[in-house]
């Protein structure tokens, strides 16, 4: 049995038009919200990326700073700092003097440790990522510059150390 036309008249629906202006403004909000959740996520992945990097950075600074603290002799050449640390202090953990050298490699900071004497030790990776380092010795303190850079950030970090010991005049390492 069907319905006369006459009674569907009082049946409310959705006309064509309307059901298009809805699809429109819902694709236009959808798409919206995307383009708000990839941003987000883009930021976060460039943010951590650079926390990773300044981390890095950091881990340099203290590690050299660190053992220049105790040095009794430090000399620098070009973008490489050389200490020697004496014997019987808290940066030795083994109790007896050495020395250390901390330079740029690329885009990494090496740091190669061993006794005053003999081969000189292989080199280990202390920090990456580092497009700049410079060492700078004044009369008493050793000013040291790490830069980062991620995309188009860049970020430098300065510290100045001034070592507890008295400086010798020679050069106790022989490598």
């Amino acid at each position: 049995m069907s319905v006369p036309a006459a009674g569907r008249r009082g049946v409310r629906g959705v006309t064509l038009v309307e059901m298009i202006v809805a699809m429109a403004v819902f694709s236009i909000a959808a798409g919206g919200i995307f383009a708000l959740l990839s941003t987000q996520a883009q930021s976060s992945r460039l943010t951590d990326n650079f926390f990773q990097v300044q981390q890095n950075a950091r881990y340099v600074l203290d590690r050299i700073v660190e053992e220049a603290r105790w040095a009794d002799y430090i000399t620098v050449t070009g973008s490489s700092v050389e200490i020697h640390v004496p014997a019987g202090n808290p940066a030795s953990p083994s109790g007896s003097d050495y020395c250390v050298t901390y330079a740029l490699r690329g885009t990494t900071v090496t740091r190669a440790a061993g006794p005053s004497s003999g081969a000189a030790p292989a080199a280990s990776e202390v920090g990456a990522d580092i497009t700049a380092f410079s060492p700078t010795w004044g009369s008493s303190e050793l000013a040291l510059r790490v830069t980062t850079a991620v995309g188009a950030q860049t970020r430098t970090f300065t510290t100045t150390v001034f070592p507890r010991n008295t400086l010798q005049a020679t050069n106790p390492c022989s490598w």
